[in-house]
């Protein structure tokens, strides 16, 4: 009896760490996809506001179509 308690132990832990592992890669996964997500838009945004830059429209109007602030438009 104390044998087979001892083997369900160990394949208990055994499925727990498993699951535990595979639980984790997939919450891994999923924040890193947002993150690069987040990243590529912020990305985005800055590219269009250089380029409305480079065509000569004013700050304003870039601003309050990217939402960036003057200060980031400036470090463009």
């Amino acid at each position: 009896a104390y044998a087979t308690l001892k083997t369900a132990k160990k394949l208990g832990e055994q499925e727990g760490v498993e699951r535990g592992y595979a639980e984790g890669k997939a919450e891994g996964l999923e924040e890193g996809l947002a993150q690069g997500l987040n990243q590529g838009k912020s990305e985005g945004v800055r590219d269009m506001a250089k380029a409305m830059l480079e065509k000569g429209i004013d700050l304003q109007t870039i601003q309050e179509i990217t939402g960036l602030s003057v200060q980031e438009l400036e470090n463009l």
